[in-house]
């Protein structure tokens, strides 16, 4: 599995304003309003997924499947999303 926190900590690292983790495409941050892939390999839906659902709780999982609404989390090694 991928590692969440290690992707935001390049977000800050890098200053990047957004993440994207989209299936089909590789990870992506936006620096200075362009696109940088952070791999070659893209995301399998699956990955996208259970990269994702690995930092809510089973209530914001449960709350996005019924309204696709954003999520708030906090990464130990990243600070808060």
């Amino acid at each position: 599995m991928i590692d969440f926190d290690k992707l935001l900590k390049v977000v800050v690292d890098q200053s990047a304003s957004d993440l994207f983790t989209t299936a089909g495409l590789p990870p992506s941050i936006k620096v200075s309003g362009r696109m940088i892939p952070m791999s070659k390999t893209p995301l399998t839906p699956e990955q996208a997924r259970e990269m994702v659902y690995s930092t809510m709780t089973e209530a914001q999982v449960q709350e996005y499947e019924a309204e696709r609404g954003c999520f708030a989390i906090h990464s130990p090694v990243a600070g808060r999303f």
